[in-house]
């Protein structure tokens, strides 16, 4: 199903970039996150400020990025954003992904998630079923406003759920969320989702599981997440690239970079942000480190600037690389703006 569907989007692609004329990158910018020391040591590591093609004119790219995220018809997100123009309510988004994370071609077993969520206070809705297909689904109706039942089944890549809650609980017990999912669970307090992004390993399989989250007093707002793959090229550091990604889990653009060591020896990383049309969206600059002696782990932050260079915004996130296998890796996190504009419109010169 998942090879079929990748299939017929490379299709639409490769026809639609024929018609889009030449390339705009500019000729001096890392090209295909070609990753060299001198690039490390230019500002903003050679990425322009330019305008590109969707997906920077890289149709693999674009299949791999367009994610299936279909929005649920949940009872109860008409409450949550209700919940959520009230300023004295928190809200926290929550984005879980599991499976193969890092994307496995050779997997052929079946893992099964299926499972809930839950929370002891508050609403829960569900905004966006990740990567689901015909075998997965949301357990509807529901038959609570804190349970969220599921079926997943992941074999090469992943599925996910990104949700919302609403605390508007006026009690003081402390806000707790469930996670039961296959083999895995895991119980967090509300005041642990504005500072988490975590990767956990579940089984011999390769399977992992992803929580990132962040919290909001009011409406929807001016940040959101991402994800994607961050790769090791020839032990020296390496490239990432991913989607960019709303607070109510759609995504809105593409991202990539390059990380390893400047000449200095300072572990720094640059990138470009573009929105799904290839317009400019932000400049990436940051650091990254280890959390682990083998270098298979670590995290990633930093600032995202406009046109101007001004910085509008900043990112945070880990990842996992594999030293085994090069152009193996995943990570994720979330980011935010302070100019005050609507998500995954351009940052103002």
């Amino acid at each position: 199903m998942e090879t079929l569907k990748k299939s017929l989007v490379f299709s639409a692609l490769f026809f639609a970039l024929i018609f889009m004329g030449c390339e705009k990158n500019n000729p001096t910018e890392p090209q295909n996150n070609e990753l060299t020391t001198e690039s490390l040591d230019k500002a903003d590591g050679g990425y322009t400020t330019d305008d590109e093609q969707p997906g920077f004119g890289d149709m693999a790219m674009m299949v791999e990025y367009e994610e299936s995220a279909s929005v649920v018809s949940d009872t109860y997100a008409a409450e949550t954003d209700s919940g959520m123009t009230n300023s004295s309510f928190p809200a926290y988004f929550v984005r879980l992904t599991w499976g193969q994370l890092q994307g496995d071609s050779t997997a052929t077993t079946d893992t099964d998630w299926s499972g809930s969520i839950e929370i002891n206070k508050g609403v829960l809705a569900v905004r966006k079923a990740i990567r689901f297909e015909q075998n997965d689904y949301i357990h509807l109706p529901r038959a609570s406003r804190q349970l969220v039942e599921f079926t997943s089944l992941t074999n090469i890549h992943f599925d996910g759920i990104a949700l919302i809650i609403i605390d508007n609980d006026s009690t003081d017990t402390e806000g707790l969320l469930t996670i039961t999912a296959g083999a895995y669970s895991r119980t967090l307090t509300f005041s642990e989702l504005d500072s988490i992004e975590s990767i956990e390993t579940v089984d011999d399989l390769g399977n992992e599981f992803s929580i990132v989250a962040q919290v909001k007093d009011v409406e929807p707002f001016a940040g959101g997440f991402f994800e994607g793959k961050w790769m090791r090229r020839a032990g020296k550091g390496g490239t990432f690239e991913g989607r960019w990604i709303n607070s109510l889990g759609t995504s809105v653009g593409y991202m990539k970079g390059i990380w390893g060591q400047n000449l200095r020896g300072r572990n720094v990383l640059f990138g470009k942000y573009i929105h799904r049309n290839g317009s400019f969206g932000g400049l990436l600059a940051g650091q990254w480190g280890n959390d682990d002696m083998d270098g298979e782990s670590g995290w990633m932050q930093g600032r995202w600037a406009n046109r101007n260079r001004t910085t509008i915004g900043h990112f945070k996130g880990v990842w996992r690389t594999s030293l085994e296998v090069e152009g193996k890796g995943f990570f994720h996190g979330r980011w935010n703006r302070n100019d005050g504009q609507p998500e995954g419109e351009e940052a103002t010169d």
